[in-house]
C-alpha cells in the first residue's frame, strides 16, 4: 500500500470529494429552506433576520443552496481541468462549516449583527473562488479562467445584498440581480459546454453522425448575447432596452440548443434532460424579456424559469451525473432518478402557473412539495452512493 492510499485511507469518506460531502449538503438545504420559507410565509416562523422573508428566500436559494453546488461542481471538476490533486480532508469540511455558518449567520442576522453574517456568508464562495482562480492560474488552464472569474463576483454580489440588508445606500436589488445574472453566465457556459459534448459522445457511440461540438460562432455570439443581457440588468434594472436584449439571447440560446439535436437522446433521461435545462434558460430569457415590455406580464414568471427552471434542472443532472461517474457507475437514470426529474419538472410548472396568477394558495404549497420530494428522491439515490468509497 502506497503512503498516498495510506493517507486516503485515514481520510472519512464524505470528505473523499466535493461531491460527496457539497451535494448532500445543498439537496438538504434545498428541502429545509424552502420549508422555512412556506413556514414564514403562512406566518408559523420569524426568524431573527435582517432579511425579510420574501428576500431571505431569494437569498438563500442563491447563495445558499445554489453556493454550494457551485463549490461542489468545481472542487469537482477542477481536477481534471488542471491534473492537480482534489481538495479532501480538513480543508473541504473548513469550507463545508463556512457554508453553515453563512446559512445560520443569515438566518439570526438581526441577533449577531449584518455586517458580521455578511462577512461569515460572504467568505465561503469567497475560498471557492480563490481556490479555483489559483489552481487554473498554477496549471495554466486559461479555459476555466472565466469560471473562477464569476465565482468571485457570485461572492461580490452576496456582501452586496447583506449592504443594502443593512440600508446602505445601494440600488434596490443590485446585488440579487447580480448573482441571478453570475449563475446565469455560469449556466450558459458550462451548459453550452458540457451539453453539446456529453450528446455528442452519446450519438457517436451509437453510430451516428456528429456535426456539431466545435465552438462556432453561434456559440460566441450567444454567450456575448447573454452577458450583454446580464450586464445591463444588473446596471439598468428593467426597461424597454434589457427587455429587448433579454429577447435576443433567449432567440441565440434557442439557437444554439437547436443545434445540439437533443431529441435524438429521449432514449436517456439523464442527457436529456440537460437539454430541457437548456431550453428553460432559453424560456426564462424569453418571459424576463417579455415582463420587461408587457405590464401583465410578471417578473416573477422570469425569475421562476431561471431559478427553479433552468438552474434547478441542471444542477439535478449536473449532481447526479458527477456522483454517479466519480463512483464508477452508470450514466443511467433508474426509476428513482426519472421520478426525481419528474416532481421537479411539475414543481416548476405549478409555481409559474402562480407565479401568473399571483396566487399563493394550494398550487403554491403543491408545487412546494413537489420541489421538496425531488431532493428527497435525490438523497434517497445518491446519499448511500456518497458514502461508500470508489471500488479499485
Amino acid at each position: 500500500m502506497t503512503a498516498t492510499t495510506t493517507q486516503l485511507a485515514k481520510i472519512p469518506t464524505l470528505l473523499l470529494g466535493g461531491y460527496r460531502l457539497l451535494f448532500p449538503l445543498a439537496a438538504l438545504w434545498a428541502i429545509l429552506s424552502l420549508a422555512l420559507w412556506i413556514a414564514m410565509l403562512s406566518g408559523t416562523l420569524t426568524p431573527s433576520s435582517a432579511f425579510e422573508f420574501q428576500d431571505w428566500h431569494s437569498h438563500e436559494m442563491l447563495f445558499g443552496f445554489v453556493a454550494a453546488v457551485v463549490g461542489g461542481f468545481v472542487l469537482t471538476a477542477v481536477p481534471n481541468w488542471t491534473n492537480r490533486p482534489p481538495l479532501q480532508g480538513l480543508p473541504l469540511l473548513t469550507l463545508a462549516v463556512l457554508w453553515l455558518a453563512g446559512r445560520l449567520a443569515v438566518f439570526w442576522s438581526q441577533a449577531i449583527g449584518i455586517y458580521l453574517a455578511g462577512v461569515i456568508d460572504f467568505s465561503f464562495l469567497l475560498a471557492i473562488g480563490v481556490y479555483t482562480a489559483r489552481q487554473v492560474i498554477i496549471s495554466g488552464n486559461k479555459r476555466n479562467a472565466p469560471i473562477a472569474g464569476l465565482i468571485l463576483l457570485l461572492a461580490i454580489a452576496n456582501l452586496l445584498t447583506h449592504f443594502e440588508a443593512a440600508g446602505q445606500s445601494i440600488a434596490t436589488g443590485l446585488g440579487l440581480r447580480m448573482g441571478f445574472g453570475m449563475v446565469t453566465l455560469l449556466l450558459a457556459l458550462i451548459g453550452g459546454r458540457i451539453t453539446p459534448n456529453f450528446t455528442a459522445n452519446w450519438l457517436k457511440a451509437r453510430g451516428a453522425k456528429v456535426s456539431f461540438g466545435a465552438v462556432t460562432k453561434v456559440d460566441v455570439i450567444g454567450l456575448i448575447s447573454v452577458a450583454l443581457f446580464v450586464v445591463l440588468w444588473i446596471i439598468l434594472d428593467r426597461n424597454a432596452v434589457v427587455g429587448a436584449a433579454a429577447l435576443f439571447a433567449s432567440a441565440m440560446t434557442a439557437t444554439r440548443l437547436s443545434r445540439w439535436r437533443g431529441w435524438l437522446t429521449s432514449a436517456e433521461p439523464l442527457l436529456f434532460i440537460l437539454h430541457i435545462g437548456y431550453g428553460w434558460l432559453a424560456l426564462s430569457l424569453a418571459f424576463m424579456g417579455i415582463s420587461m415590455l408587457v405590464e401583465s406580464v410578471p417578473i416573477s414568471v422570469g425569475l421562476h424559469s431561471l431559478t427553479a427552471g433552468a438552474m434547478t434542472t441542471m444542477i439535478l443532472v449536473v449532481m447526479s451525473r458527477a456522483i454517479l461517474g466519480h463512483s464508477g457507475l452508470p450514466l443511467k437514470a433508474d426509476r428513482i432518478i426519472v421520478l426525481m426529474i419528474v416532481c421537479q419538472q411539475l414543481a416548476v410548472i405549478g409555481r409559474l402557473i402562480t407565479a401568473f396568477q399571483g396566487s399563493l394558495g394550494f398550487l403554491l404549497y403543491l408545487s412546494a412539495f413537489l420541489w421538496c420530494l425531488a431532493f428527497v428522491l435525490f438523497l434517497t439515490r445518491f446519499l448511500p452512493v456518497v458514502l461508500t468509497p470508489k471500488k479499485a
